[in-house]
Protein backbone atom coordinates (compact mmCIF):
# COMPACT_ATOMS: atom_id res chain seq x y z
CA UNK A 1 0.00 0.00 0.00
CA UNK A 2 1.29 3.46 -0.92
CA UNK A 3 -0.13 6.63 0.55
CA UNK A 4 0.21 10.13 -0.87
CA UNK A 5 1.27 13.07 1.23
CA UNK A 6 0.37 16.21 -0.75
CA UNK A 7 2.96 18.90 -0.19
CA UNK A 8 2.16 21.29 -3.04
CA UNK A 9 0.34 21.22 -6.33
CA UNK A 10 3.58 20.83 -8.28
CA UNK A 11 5.31 18.27 -6.05
CA UNK A 12 3.85 15.33 -4.19
CA UNK A 13 6.01 13.13 -1.94
CA UNK A 14 4.82 9.55 -1.77
CA UNK A 15 5.82 7.15 1.00
CA UNK A 16 5.40 3.36 0.99
CA UNK A 17 3.57 2.85 4.26
CA UNK A 18 3.42 -0.92 4.74
CA UNK A 19 2.53 -2.16 8.20
CA UNK A 20 5.42 -3.94 9.84
CA UNK A 21 3.39 -6.98 10.87
CA UNK A 22 1.99 -7.62 7.39
CA UNK A 23 4.83 -6.61 5.11
CA UNK A 24 5.14 -9.45 2.62
CA UNK A 25 8.21 -10.37 0.64
CA UNK A 26 8.76 -13.09 -1.94
CA UNK A 27 7.44 -16.63 -1.70
CA UNK A 28 9.15 -19.99 -1.91
CA UNK A 29 8.45 -23.52 -0.73
CA UNK A 30 10.38 -24.54 2.40
CA UNK A 31 11.28 -27.51 4.53
CA UNK A 32 11.78 -26.83 8.21
CA UNK A 33 13.82 -29.73 9.55
CA UNK A 34 17.13 -28.06 10.38
CA UNK A 35 17.86 -26.84 13.89
CA UNK A 36 20.65 -25.58 16.15
CA UNK A 37 21.27 -27.78 19.19
CA UNK A 38 23.36 -27.08 22.30
CA UNK A 39 25.78 -29.30 24.22
CA UNK A 40 27.97 -28.79 27.28
CA UNK A 41 31.06 -30.81 28.23
CA UNK A 42 32.62 -30.58 31.69
CA UNK A 43 29.57 -29.77 33.82
CA UNK A 44 28.37 -31.81 36.79
CA UNK A 45 25.66 -34.34 36.09
CA UNK A 46 22.21 -33.19 37.10
CA UNK A 47 23.00 -29.52 36.49
CA UNK A 48 20.38 -27.84 34.33
CA UNK A 49 21.51 -25.22 31.86
CA UNK A 50 20.18 -23.16 28.99
CA UNK A 51 21.22 -21.65 25.74
CA UNK A 52 19.56 -18.26 25.47
CA UNK A 53 19.10 -16.44 22.18
CA UNK A 54 18.73 -12.66 21.94
CA UNK A 55 18.03 -10.98 18.61
CA UNK A 56 20.42 -8.07 17.98
CA UNK A 57 19.04 -7.15 14.55
CA UNK A 58 16.80 -4.17 13.91
CA UNK A 59 14.63 -6.33 11.63
CA UNK A 60 13.77 -10.00 11.54
CA UNK A 61 11.69 -12.27 9.33
CA UNK A 62 9.61 -15.43 9.59
CA UNK A 63 8.01 -17.71 7.00
CA UNK A 64 4.31 -18.51 6.81
CA UNK A 65 3.99 -22.30 6.69
CA UNK A 66 0.77 -22.12 4.69
CA UNK A 67 2.12 -20.26 1.67
CA UNK A 68 5.90 -20.15 2.05
CA UNK A 69 5.94 -16.35 2.09
CA UNK A 70 8.38 -14.33 4.17
CA UNK A 71 7.22 -11.54 6.48
CA UNK A 72 8.80 -8.99 8.74
CA UNK A 73 7.91 -9.84 12.32
CA UNK A 74 8.10 -8.37 15.81
CA UNK A 75 8.11 -11.86 17.33
CA UNK A 76 11.05 -14.09 18.30
CA UNK A 77 13.18 -11.44 19.96
CA UNK A 78 14.29 -14.03 22.52
CA UNK A 79 14.29 -17.81 22.67
CA UNK A 80 15.90 -20.61 24.64
CA UNK A 81 16.66 -24.33 24.71
CA UNK A 82 17.46 -26.40 27.80
CA UNK A 83 19.91 -29.16 28.62
CA UNK A 84 21.10 -31.22 31.56
CA UNK A 85 24.60 -32.36 32.47
CA UNK A 86 26.95 -33.46 29.71
CA UNK A 87 24.17 -34.10 27.25
CA UNK A 88 22.88 -32.35 24.12
CA UNK A 89 19.64 -30.45 24.35
CA UNK A 90 16.47 -32.38 23.58
CA UNK A 91 15.27 -29.60 21.29
CA UNK A 92 17.05 -27.15 19.04
CA UNK A 93 16.47 -23.62 17.83
CA UNK A 94 14.25 -23.60 14.75
CA UNK A 95 13.20 -20.92 12.32
CA UNK A 96 9.51 -20.10 12.95
CA UNK A 97 7.54 -21.94 10.31
CA UNK A 98 5.31 -24.88 11.18
CA UNK A 99 5.76 -24.53 14.94
CA UNK A 100 5.36 -20.83 15.68
CA UNK A 101 4.96 -19.89 19.32
CA UNK A 102 7.42 -22.32 20.92
CA UNK A 103 10.21 -21.16 23.20
CA UNK A 104 12.84 -22.39 20.73
CA UNK A 105 11.56 -20.39 17.73
CA UNK A 106 14.03 -17.93 16.27
CA UNK A 107 13.70 -15.70 13.22
CA UNK A 108 15.90 -15.06 10.24
CA UNK A 109 18.05 -12.44 11.97
CA UNK A 110 21.29 -11.78 13.80
CA UNK A 111 21.36 -13.45 17.22
CA UNK A 112 23.54 -13.49 20.28
CA UNK A 113 23.58 -16.92 21.94
CA UNK A 114 24.65 -17.51 25.55
CA UNK A 115 25.35 -20.78 27.31
CA UNK A 116 23.86 -20.03 30.73
CA UNK A 117 25.05 -22.30 33.54
CA UNK A 118 23.28 -21.17 36.73
CA UNK A 119 25.54 -20.39 39.68
CA UNK A 120 28.76 -20.65 37.71
CA UNK A 121 31.22 -18.38 35.93
CA UNK A 122 31.31 -20.64 32.90
CA UNK A 123 28.82 -18.78 30.75
CA UNK A 124 29.95 -17.98 27.23
CA UNK A 125 28.44 -15.92 24.41
CA UNK A 126 28.72 -16.08 20.64
CA UNK A 127 26.85 -14.54 17.72
CA UNK A 128 25.46 -16.00 14.51
CA UNK A 129 24.04 -14.30 11.44
CA UNK A 130 21.00 -16.34 10.39
CA UNK A 131 20.00 -14.23 7.36
CA UNK A 132 19.80 -17.24 5.08
CA UNK A 133 16.32 -18.42 4.15
CA UNK A 134 17.66 -21.87 3.27
CA UNK A 135 19.54 -22.82 6.41
CA UNK A 136 16.65 -24.75 8.00
CA UNK A 137 16.65 -27.36 5.26
CA UNK A 138 16.09 -25.91 1.83
CA UNK A 139 19.52 -27.00 0.68
CA UNK A 140 19.93 -30.49 -0.76
CA UNK A 141 19.34 -31.92 2.71
CA UNK A 142 18.29 -30.45 6.08
CA UNK A 143 20.98 -29.71 8.62
CA UNK A 144 21.18 -30.21 12.34
CA UNK A 145 23.96 -28.13 13.89
CA UNK A 146 25.25 -28.84 17.39
CA UNK A 147 27.21 -26.12 19.22
CA UNK A 148 29.37 -27.63 21.98
CA UNK A 149 30.75 -25.61 24.91
CA UNK A 150 33.77 -27.47 26.34
CA UNK A 151 34.23 -25.87 29.76
CA UNK A 152 37.47 -27.63 30.66
CA UNK A 153 39.26 -26.61 27.46
CA UNK A 154 37.37 -23.30 27.09
CA UNK A 155 36.44 -24.16 23.52
CA UNK A 156 33.37 -23.61 21.39
CA UNK A 157 33.01 -26.14 18.59
CA UNK A 158 30.28 -27.16 16.17
CA UNK A 159 29.18 -30.36 14.48
CA UNK A 160 26.99 -30.77 11.43
CA UNK A 161 24.70 -33.76 11.31
CA UNK A 162 24.44 -36.81 13.52
CA UNK A 163 26.52 -37.90 16.50
CA UNK A 164 29.87 -39.27 15.44
CA UNK A 165 30.50 -36.54 12.89
CA UNK A 166 33.60 -34.41 13.55
CA UNK A 167 33.60 -31.18 15.54
CA UNK A 168 35.22 -27.97 14.27
CA UNK A 169 36.25 -24.81 16.06
CA UNK A 170 33.49 -22.21 16.01
CA UNK A 171 35.47 -19.50 14.22
CA UNK A 172 32.64 -18.49 11.87
CA UNK A 173 29.77 -16.12 12.66
CA UNK A 174 27.38 -16.80 9.77
CA UNK A 175 25.16 -19.81 9.32
CA UNK A 176 26.06 -20.14 5.63
CA UNK A 177 29.79 -20.26 6.38
CA UNK A 178 29.21 -22.95 8.99
CA UNK A 179 27.21 -24.97 6.47
CA UNK A 180 29.60 -24.11 3.63
CA UNK A 181 26.62 -22.95 1.59
CA UNK A 182 27.68 -19.47 0.51
CA UNK A 183 26.21 -17.23 -0.80
CA UNK A 184 23.16 -17.04 1.47
CA UNK A 185 19.62 -16.85 0.15
CA UNK A 186 18.55 -13.37 1.24
CA UNK A 187 16.16 -12.60 -1.58
CA UNK A 188 13.14 -12.92 0.72
CA UNK A 189 14.27 -10.39 3.29
CA UNK A 190 12.60 -7.16 2.31
CA UNK A 191 13.12 -3.97 4.32
CA UNK A 192 10.34 -1.62 5.40
CA UNK A 193 10.14 1.71 3.55
CA UNK A 194 11.81 4.82 4.98
CA UNK A 195 9.59 7.09 7.03
CA UNK A 196 9.01 10.85 6.90
CA UNK A 197 9.74 11.12 3.19
CA UNK A 198 9.23 14.80 2.38
CA UNK A 199 10.07 17.63 0.04
CA UNK A 200 11.86 20.38 1.97
CA UNK A 201 11.22 23.24 -0.45
CA UNK A 202 7.92 22.64 -2.31
CA UNK A 203 7.09 26.35 -2.60
CA UNK A 204 10.50 27.64 -3.64
CA UNK A 205 9.85 28.49 -7.28
CA UNK A 206 12.84 28.16 -9.58
CA UNK A 207 14.61 25.70 -7.27
CA UNK A 208 15.18 21.98 -7.66
CA UNK A 209 13.07 19.94 -5.22
CA UNK A 210 15.08 18.71 -2.26
CA UNK A 211 14.02 15.54 -0.45
CA UNK A 212 14.70 14.13 2.97
CA UNK A 213 13.71 10.90 4.74
CA UNK A 214 14.33 9.16 8.02
CA UNK A 215 17.23 6.75 8.03
CA UNK A 216 16.49 3.06 8.45
CA UNK A 217 18.67 1.84 11.28
CA UNK A 218 19.78 -1.57 10.13
CA UNK A 219 21.88 -4.37 11.50
CA UNK A 220 25.65 -4.48 11.03
CA UNK A 221 25.32 -7.13 8.34
CA UNK A 222 23.25 -4.84 6.08
CA UNK A 223 24.37 -1.97 3.88
CA UNK A 224 21.04 -0.20 3.40
CA UNK A 225 20.50 1.68 0.16
CA UNK A 226 17.62 3.80 -1.18
CA UNK A 227 15.86 4.28 -4.51
CA UNK A 228 13.58 7.16 -5.52
CA UNK A 229 10.88 6.91 -8.17
CA UNK A 230 9.15 9.76 -10.00
CA UNK A 231 6.00 10.05 -12.09
CA UNK A 232 4.99 13.02 -14.21
CA UNK A 233 1.29 13.85 -14.08
CA UNK A 234 -0.49 10.48 -14.38
CA UNK A 235 2.37 8.65 -16.06
CA UNK A 236 4.30 5.60 -14.93
CA UNK A 237 6.87 5.73 -12.15
CA UNK A 238 10.52 5.64 -13.24
CA UNK A 239 13.53 5.17 -11.01
CA UNK A 240 15.43 8.48 -10.96
CA UNK A 241 17.95 7.73 -8.19
CA UNK A 242 19.43 4.51 -6.84
CA UNK A 243 22.22 3.22 -4.58
CA UNK A 244 21.72 6.21 -2.29
CA UNK A 245 23.51 5.79 1.02
CA UNK A 246 22.55 9.18 2.43
CA UNK A 247 19.13 10.41 3.57
CA UNK A 248 18.72 13.39 1.24
CA UNK A 249 18.56 13.92 -2.50
CA UNK A 250 17.91 16.73 -4.97
CA UNK A 251 16.11 16.20 -8.26
CA UNK A 252 18.17 18.40 -10.58
CA UNK A 253 16.00 17.40 -13.55
CA UNK A 254 12.96 19.21 -12.15
CA UNK A 255 12.57 22.96 -11.56
CA UNK A 256 9.71 24.01 -9.31
CA UNK A 257 7.17 26.22 -11.04
CA UNK A 258 8.77 25.89 -14.46
CA UNK A 259 5.79 24.03 -15.90
CA UNK A 260 2.30 23.02 -15.00
CA UNK A 261 3.30 19.40 -14.55
CA UNK A 262 2.60 17.47 -11.38
CA UNK A 263 5.46 15.36 -10.05
CA UNK A 264 4.89 12.46 -7.67
CA UNK A 265 7.69 10.66 -5.84
CA UNK A 266 8.12 7.61 -3.65
CA UNK A 267 11.09 5.98 -1.98
CA UNK A 268 12.12 2.37 -1.25
CA UNK A 269 14.89 0.76 0.79
CA UNK A 270 16.86 -2.34 -0.11
CA UNK A 271 20.18 -4.10 0.38
CA UNK A 272 22.52 -5.58 -2.18
CA UNK A 273 21.10 -9.03 -1.37
CA UNK A 274 17.43 -8.26 -0.88
CA UNK A 275 14.54 -6.88 -2.90
CA UNK A 276 13.04 -3.43 -2.45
Amino acid sequence: MKTKNSLFVNVVALACCFLLFNFKSYSQTYRYDGEIMGEVIGVEEGINWRVNAQCVSSYRWEIDETNGECYLTNDHETAYIEGEGNNPTDKGFKAPCGHKGHEYDIAFAYYQFTFDLPGSKNDITFTLDLHDADWTGNYSSPYDITIRWDISNRELKYRIGAAGNPYYYLDKNTIWDILDESPPNQQLFQLPPPGDFMCLNPTTYGAHPEFYWREIIGSPEFCILYKIYRAINHGNFDCVASSLEIISWTDVEVTLGASGDRFTYYITAYTENSPE
